[in-house]
Parts: structure tokens; sequence; C-alpha cells
């Protein structure tokens, strides 16, 4: 028999016995999850660690999963890892049908047991302070490129990740009124001036 059938017949006998004890949605989802991303480990430890990461942000793609491994030049392995990630059937295609993000289930309770844990809390603010500034610097090159509609969706990223940071808003009113969008557009700066009322910026 080989080690691949083996590893198989182990996971089915594992999720057997997890379904006896009657647990919870979450309990089950997050044993299968953990089941998984042991068996990456074995074979694929950076795989293995991409699994939790990928849970934090809304949007995967690959310069996303080099933020994550704080690894942004590394675009060819990004790619790579990515393929590999998107194999697992918790990771759905948006659609915009190029990029990914993990399916509800799966990413509320990795929140909730993992990420919001003590011990994890201080590296999950600091990933998050990094896709936000990925997803900020990315507004602001697609505004500079008319490309309004990608600019919005890479705010609404951002904003999900630092509701507090002003200029979030003041590129998004910026992008609203290239749109012709003049009510959202103050309704943006609005918000801006309210979160930096001494900014002459806003």
């Amino acid at each position: 028999m080989s080690s691949t059938m083996e590893t198989s017949k182990d996971f089915s006998q594992t999720i057997a016995g997890l379904l006896a004890g009657n647990p919870t949605s979450e309990e089950f989802t997050l044993r299968v999850f953990e089941l998984q991303e042991q068996t990456t480990a074995a074979s694929d430890p950076e795989l293995a660690k991409l699994m939790r990461l990928g849970a934090i942000p809304h949007i995967i793609t690959t310069e996303v999963v080099g933020v994550l491994l704080n690894a942004p030049e590394e675009q060819e392995a990004n790619a790579a890892l990515l393929n590999r990630l998107i194999a697992f059937s918790f990771v759905l295609l948006r659609k915009d049908e190029q990029s990914y993000v993990y399916h509800d289930n799966v990413r509320d309770v990795l929140l909730k047991s993992y990420w919001q844990a003590e011990e994890n809390r201080a590296t999950f603010e600091e990933l998050q302070q990094r896709l936000a500034a990925f997803h900020k610097a990315q507004a602001k090159l697609q505004n500079e490129q008319k490309d309004y509609s990608a600019a919005l969706t890479s705010l609404g990223e951002a904003i999900a990740l630092a509701p507090e940071d002003g200029e979030l808003y003041l590129e998004m009113g910026k992008a609203h009124y290239q749109l012709k969008d003049y009510a959202t557009a103050i309704a943006d700066l609005t918000r801006a001036i309210e979160i930096r009322p001494n900014d002459g910026d806003c």
C-alpha cells in the first residue's frame, strides 16, 4: 500500500471518529482544516503556513500571498504557492474570476479560534496593517491610472482592515467623483474630514 493510500485511509478513519463524537459545525470545520494542515505540513511546510495566513484577507492573489509571507519580490514562488492553495475545496474563486477567498465557514472559524487568540493577536494586527498598506498603495496607483472601479475595490479592502484611516476615504471620494457618483463622493470626503479634522489634505 502506498503512503498516499495510507494517509487517505488514516484521514477517513479520523473523520469517522470525529463524526462519532457529535461535534458542532465549528468544531468539525476546525478539525478537518487541522487535519489537512498537518498532512500538508509533512510534504509542503510553506503551503501549510500559508493555509492559516490565507484566512485573514478577503481577497487572495499572488501579490497578497507575497504580503502575507513578507516576500513580495518572490512573485514566481508566490504564484506557485497560490496555485497549490486553491486546490483545497475551501478556497473559492471570487466573482471577478481573478482572485480567491476562503469559504466563510472556514475563514470565520480560523479567525475566531486562531487569529483572535491572545498569543496570535500581535501577528494578526501586523498582517492586517501590511495588507491595508498594500491595498492603499494599489488604490492610489489605480486612481492615478484612472482605473477607478479597481481603485474602489482596493479601497474597500483597505477600509475593512483599517477603518480609521481617513486617507482611504479621501481616495475613495476621488474615485467616486471621477465616476460621477457625486453624492457618494461627498459622503466619502465628509467621512475623511470626520476622521482627520485637522488635516489640510482633506
